[in-house]
C-alpha cells in the first residue's frame, strides 16, 4: 500500500511539520509512505499531476487557512 502525505505550503521556504510528524510516526507500518510539498503558487493541474504520478492508495492532505480553497478545488480533480 502506498500513502502520499501532501502539504500545500504558503511559500517554498516554508516546510510542513504536520506531514513530517505523521511520516516519522508511521515508519513502523508496512507500507510505502512518501511526502509531497508544493506551494499555493503552483498551478492546480500541476499539483494534481504530481499526485497522479505518485499513484497513491491513500492520500493525506494537510489543510490550513491559507490553502483550504486550493484543497477544495483539488479534491474533485483527484477524486475523478
Amino acid at each position: 500500500m502506498k500513502v502520499l502525505l501532501t502539504a500545500i505550503n504558503a511559500k517554498y521556504i516554508h516546510s510542513s511539520l504536520a506531514i513530517r510528524y505523521i511520516y516519522k510516526n508511521c515508519q513502523d507500518l508496512s507500507c510505502d509512505i512518501e511526502m509531497l510539498e508544493v506551494s499555493i503558487n503552483n498551478h492546480l493541474i500541476d499539483i494534481a499531476n504530481q499526485i497522479f504520478d505518485a499513484r497513491p492508495d491513500i492520500l493525506g492532505i494537510s489543510c490550513y487557512i491559507w490553502n483550504i480553497e486550493l484543497v477544495k478545488q483539488l479534491l474533485p480533480l483527484v477524486h475523478r
